[in-house]
């Protein structure tokens, strides 16, 4: 959404990884496990603060699941 809103396709990470899986109420673990499993299918590429949606198609597909 906010990549939609932007215009931009990389996404800061608020605050840390473990803030960020609080937020969104997951495990720091499964969160990463998740976000490396899209880096590996290059949909994404993640860092420590920030997203870079590399395929938002693919990304689309795999959210509406």
């Amino acid at each position: 959404m906010q990549s939609q809103q932007t215009g931009k396709d990389t996404i800061k990470i608020p605050g840390t990884m473990s803030n960020w899986s609080m937020m969104m109420n997951v495990s720091r673990p499964s969160l990463h496990r998740e976000l490396k499993k899209l880096q590996e299918q290059e949909i994404i590429q993640y860092n420590s603060s920030a997203i870079k949606i590399l395929n938002a198609n693919a990304l689309c597909d795999v959210l509406e699941q």
